[in-house]
């Protein structure tokens, strides 16, 4: 049921992913990897309880694209 699923992910299009297949997103922090891995624990305990939706999961989303870069570290080819 929508809701009811968790998709950990590093990358926008994992984000997308989940919002396209009606579950809910952790993100992997680019360059905080370790920190993102140690507050899991405790978003997961708010899925676990229904609180993750929302206000929580939202705000880990917006951190989450503050530490996306503007433009990729790669050549893109046009």
């Amino acid at each position: 049921a929508p809701g009811h699923v968790l998709m950990l992910g590093d990358a926008p299009g994992d984000r997308d992913a989940a919002k396209a297949n009606d579950a809910l997103f952790y993100p992997i922090n680019p360059d905080k990897e370790a920190q993102s891995w140690a507050d899991f624990g405790e978003n997961m305990d708010a899925f676990l309880n229904g609180t993750y939706a929302g206000e929580k999961e939202s705000k880990n989303i917006a951190y989450f694209e503050t530490l996306l870069p503007k433009e990729p570290a790669w050549e893109v080819i046009k």
